[in-house]
């Protein structure tokens, strides 16, 4: 039932999204929402990669740090700051990621309904225009009939004038 609503959903607000808009224009726009999404992927997956590559020269400034006491216990605290900083970053990174995975998901389906919306509306219009010829057609064969009727009848006319003369 979850999935029916949620489908539902986002074929209403696709369809409210574009009720009164060009659909190349739409189309255009979530084609952009969609790089938006892979750029944003980019930048968190390099902020990631940043913030793993900070995590490692906190863990090695850690290491490193067993000079003095009084030394290695400052250099400690700093190495857990940077380590704590990179750790809280890349998760942040991480969430991030994961969300434009998910507006590019999102955004990839609103694009499937609007590329079936756009077939749809060509065979509607498709199935307008055979019903327009097949109108036409019946209103030329009606005339058609009603020609050769009104034929018959003077042909009928003229057969009984005929015999009279």
């Amino acid at each position: 039932k979850g999935k029916g609503k949620a489908k539902a959903s986002i074929k209403g607000q696709v369809l409210k999204d574009i009720a009164n808009r060009d659909v190349d224009e739409v189309m255009a726009e979530i084609m952009a929402e969609i790089k938006a999404c892979d750029q944003i992927i980019a930048e968190a997956q390099a902020s990631e990669d940043a913030a793993e590559a900070g995590l490692v020269k906190a863990q090695t400034a850690l290491a490193e740090a067993g000079a003095g006491v009084e030394e290695a216990k400052s250099a400690e605290e700093h190495a857990l700051d940077r380590l704590r900083g990179s750790k809280v970053s890349k998760a942040e990174a991480a969430r991030r990621a994961q969300a434009a995975e998910e507006d590019k998901v999102e955004t990839s389906k609103k694009l499937k309904l609007l590329e079936l919306e756009l077939a749809g509306a060509d065979a509607k219009r498709q199935l307008e225009r055979a019903q327009r010829e097949a109108q036409e057609a019946q209103a030329a064969a009606q005339k058609a009939f009603e020609e050769a009727r009104r034929q018959e009848k003077e042909a009928g006319g003229a057969l009984k004038a005929s015999p009279a003369e």
